[in-house]
């Protein structure tokens, strides 16, 4: 196995954001059997995410292009990231 799964696999914010999701959708008089039956949900759907975006990174033509357009990435995802902080910053005033 690679290291970058072990990486994300211990990430703390994709634990925080699943349990931010789960508590936002499981009601506290829910059973523990839909408690139960999200948290499968929940960790099947991560699981296959991140097998799918592993596989289809480590596809030869997808790095190759990812390297060439490395750039232009960086600066389209820094300026989503702003965007988002600065609305942040408006909404919470």
């Amino acid at each position: 196995m690679r290291t970058g799964f072990f990486t994300n696999v211990l990430n703390p914010k994709t634990t925080l954001f699943v349990v931010s999701t789960f508590t936002q959708v499981i009601h506290p008089g829910a059973g523990w059997g839909l408690g139960l039956a999200y948290g499968v949900f929940m960790s099947l759907a991560h699981w296959a995410w991140f097998s799918l975006v592993a596989l289809g990174v480590s596809a030869g033509w997808m790095r190759a292009a990812m390297v060439r357009r490395q750039r232009a990435v960086r600066r389209t995802i820094g300026g989503a990231l702003m965007a988002l902080g600065g609305l942040l910053a408006v909404a919470s005033r």
